[in-house]
């Protein structure tokens, strides 16, 4: 009786903890010609990603809504810088 109280008591210790959501920021898209490939940098709680949308054919809302989410393949770091903004 007593070990099943302590494992409810874990149990619904476990299930009560929330993951918290993770911060996706758009950082740039940029798009290459050449190749008809439009390259999306993220950060994801400060570590840079990228997905690579071959043809250019989802939006750009779609994509960020795909991202937070998660139904994005992303892949770490960039492909392609983003430009630097310029200093004051």
């Amino acid at each position: 009786m007593k070990a099943c109280t302590v494992l409810f008591g874990l149990l619904s210790a476990f299930l009560s903890v929330t993951p918290s959501q993770d911060e996706v920021e758009l950082v740039c898209v940029r798009r290459q010609m050449a190749a008809n490939a439009c390259h999306y940098n993220f950060l994801i709680n400060g570590l840079p990603y990228h997905y690579i949308d071959n043809g250019c054919r989802e939006s750009r809302d779609n994509v960020i809504k795909k991202a937070r989410q998660g139904k994005l393949a992303l892949a770490k770091d960039w492909k392609l810088e983003c430009p630097s903004k310029p200093v004051n």
